[in-house]
């Protein structure tokens, strides 16, 4: 059996492979579509300027799948303006958006919390 790339995963396949590994992936495709721009296991304030999402990731966001460990903050909160303003929602643990609907292409900053 093949060992499928975590870019030919979608994102529900990507949750059931990659499980608790402590990341926050976002993707500038829909459904986890190709290599993950962006792999965080921080808070990033401000997409455009510094952190694990940074420069050309700025408002690219399509789709994002929450990989945290279990624990206090094991869920990401994504904002559509940097310094955690303009609140789009909640990512549960194990958990995945695979479109951002209104807010696709519109992320700029995210941080790890309690939903």
């Amino acid at each position: 059996m093949r060992d499928v790339a975590a870019a030919d995963l979608n994102c529900s396949e990507t949750v059931a492979k990659y499980h608790d590994t402590g990341t926050v992936n976002v993707y500038n495709a829909g459904d986890c579509g190709g290599a993950a721009m962006c792999k965080d296991v921080d808070n990033d304030k401000d997409y455009s300027r510094d952190g694990d999402c940074t420069g050309s990731d700025n408002d690219r966001t399509s789709s994002a799948v929450n990989l945290g460990w279990s624990g206090t903050n094991d869920d990401v909160r994504f904002y559509f303006n940097a310094g955690y303003n303009g609140y789009v929602g909640c990512l549960g643990r194990g958990k995945f958006w695979s479109s951002m609907g209104t807010y696709d292409d519109r992320v700029s900053s995210h941080k790890w919390a309690n939903c």
